[in-house]
């Protein structure tokens, strides 16, 4: 390999290309108009976390339905739910209107059937216009109804005994009767305290400050993406270079020098992975100030981008050696990007994608390097899966400068 001719193929390439600076605009303005827009649509921030709205009607007025509502939550902003408590006119009304995630009806008699262990049906009425937020409620009532179960088989007895004495079925509680309901508690306590207290098991934790992606919103998970999305569009663009030299009677006059076709096509993608490190280096630097990235993961990050950026180009050069002519080439670029980009977490985050998607997009070019920039810049990157990324990226560039030199010696310069 002559070096000095790499770099001398380099040089000449990188000077053309700069004359056409409207090619660079539009590939870097594409991703950016396009992650631009869908940061809009998504929203920026992770936002405040969603509480539902939650309507009761207390018909029963007992201790058991107060302790329900205070379960569900006060209303503070602290609290699981929202809680207003309704008349029955006014819940139903309001929960028609869409007024509410869900309204829920306590009925007369709630807390004398829970403490008799007897049945007892809470009415819920969710919003058609919301699912998450229902599901929540609905869910939360069903571990209630857990809890209430399990309470009745370890203190059932005493429950009824109180139940009896509510219903007056029992006769009136006495001093004697109350005192040796307080013993029972006591006894009832005290035989859980060797399970509660102390426990039957110790948990050792130890914590560790981990990054959360979400938290910096849709923009920094689609960030990654629309940065390969430019490379790939880079790619492109400049792999249908050869025919511009084909067709102006450059690649022509290769053939009568001693040098190999692959000394060419590794000039030709010098030049590119030059701009491709340049593109690479202005969007990190724009990313790190929009979402707070540390500085020191950006020299990392701008050269796996770059070096990925160059296998692409490689993989379109010899893609587009195998096309008849210039038209076929960019068609068949067209057929072959499209695909890479939905795949490798350039329109759509991996995070937002399907699990069948995913394990799909991960194992192309793109969106194999796409993973290693997220972890670069969230700072969970691992050496030995870098390196494994590294090698297989590289086996698919050495892959295709053999196909393309064997192709453009015996095929795309021979006729």
């Amino acid at each position: 390999m002559s070096i000095r001719f790499v770099l001398v193929t380099a040089q000449k390439d990188l000077r053309r290309l700069g004359r056409d600076l409207r090619a660079l605009a539009i590939w870097m303005g594409i991703p950016l108009l396009i992650g631009t827009l869908f940061s809009l649509a998504f929203g920026n921030g992770a936002g405040v976390r969603p509480k539902p709205h939650l309507l009761i009607v207390d018909q029963d007025q007992s201790f058991v339905s107060q302790a329900l509502v205070g379960f569900l939550g006060s209303g503070g902003p602290e609290g699981f739910a929202l809680v207003d408590k309704v008349s029955f006119e006014e819940g139903n009304r309001r929960i028609a209107e869409g007024d509410g995630s869900a309204l829920l009806i306590l009925p007369k008699g709630l807390g004398l059937a829970v403490l008799e262990g007897s049945p007892a049906t809470l009415h819920l009425t969710t919003n058609p216009a919301q699912r998450i937020l229902p599901a929540m409620i609905q869910e939360s009532l069903e571990i209630l109804c857990e809890m209430v179960f399990y309470l009745r088989r370890l203190a059932g007895d005493t429950l009824s005994k109180v139940a009896g004495w509510m219903s007056g079925e029992g006769g009136m509680a006495d001093d004697a009767a109350v005192a040796a309901l307080a013993v029972e508690v006591k006894r009832f306590t005290e035989g859980l305290k060797p399970y509660l207290d102390p426990p039957m098991m110790s948990v050792q934790t130890e914590v560790e400050t981990v990054e959360n992606p979400l938290a910096k919103g849709a923009g920094y998970l689609m960030a990654p993406g629309i940065l390969f999305m430019s490379l790939l569009f880079m790619a492109q663009g400049l792999a249908a270079d050869l025919w511009t030299e084909r067709e102006e009677g450059t690649l022509w006059r290769f053939l009568t020098t001693p040098r190999r076709v692959g000394n060419l096509v590794l000039g030709k993608t010098l030049a590119g992975f030059v701009l491709m490190a340049g593109v690479s280096v202005v969007a990190l630097l724009l990313g790190a100030a929009a979402f707070e990235i540390e500085v020191a993961r950006l020299p990392l990050a701008a050269l796996w981008a770059s070096f990925s950026g160059a296998v692409l180009l490689l993989l379109f050069q010899a893609l587009f050696l195998f096309a008849s002519s210039r038209k076929g080439a960019s068609l068949l670029g067209t057929a072959v990007v499209f695909p890479l980009l939905m795949l490798g977490g350039s329109f759509f985050p991996f995070e937002a994608m399907p699990d069948w998607m995913v394990a799909a997009g991960r194992w192309t070019p793109n969106g194999l390097a796409v993973s290693e920039l997220k972890a670069i810049l969230d700072g969970r990157w691992e050496m030995m899966g870098l390196g494994s990324s590294f090698l297989i990226l590289s086996g698919v560039a050495t892959v295709a400068v053999m196909v393309g030199s064997w192709r453009m010696r015996r095929g795309f310069l021979s006729t």
